[in-house]
């Protein structure tokens, strides 16, 4: 069985990376692969369409960075979202969380928070800009590619999971915030991205 993980940049990708395959055994960390999207709804979705044109997978894992847009959900706080929404033609479409995957919810770590997640096709860096997202689509969280891999994951009927680490703020501060914030962010990530695998690995349909 083989577990696909993709994020946007190397720096989010590589440290995970690293540590999944030092601290998994030989066996579960052949079933791993990585890769790299690029930033953006568009270069997701071109990359990873490409990558199952030749590879299968049986899960695919969005790893990687989001900013806030509620009060409630803070900086280097690890989140999983539940449903994904974009605007595509000038309609909010929305993408559920896989069956397969959902079952897992209740056994996740309680301190991750859940929720709705928008992906933008720019950056966000204006408090205008993350007000409008709120309202529009009433996420809590904003990146730029998990939309698009879930769906690509579900026409190709493949169980889909992201998990983010908030690293910034989604208004005028976003750029120094996920700057400062990022290292720290990423070790939160990748150790969380370890309690996410052993948890498909223990209680999903993945064997080795």
């Amino acid at each position: 069985m083989n577990i696909l993980f993709t994020a946007a940049l190397s720096r989010e990708l590589k440290p995970v990376q690293s540590y999944l395959l030092s601290t998994f055994s030989i066996e579960k960390s052949s079933c791993f692969s990585f890769l790299k999207t690029g930033v953006g709804v568009k270069n997701a979705h071109s990359r990873l369409s490409e990558f199952l044109k030749t590879n299968s997978c049986d899960v695919i894992i969005n790893v990687g960075t989001a900013g806030t847009l509620h009060y409630d959900l803070n900086l280097k706080e690890i989140f999983l979202p539940t449903s994904f929404h974009t605007i595509q033609k000038e309609t909010l479409r929305t993408m559920e969380l896989s069956g397969s995957i959902s079952v897992l919810i209740p056994i996740l770590p309680s301190s991750w928070k859940k929720g709705k997640i928008y992906s933008s096709g720019t950056q966000i860096t204006l408090s205008s800009q993350k007000n409008n997202i709120s309202k529009i689509s009433n996420a809590v969280a904003v990146d730029m590619e998990a939309y698009s891999l879930a769906e690509i994951c579900h026409k190709n009927s493949i169980p889909f999971v992201s998990l983010k680490v908030i690293t910034d703020t989604a208004d005028n501060t976003a750029i120094k915030t996920f700057t400062g914030n990022l290292n720290k962010s990423i070790i939160v990530l990748k150790k969380s991205v370890k309690q996410l695998v052993e948890c498909i690995f223990n209680n999903f349909l993945i064997t080795v």
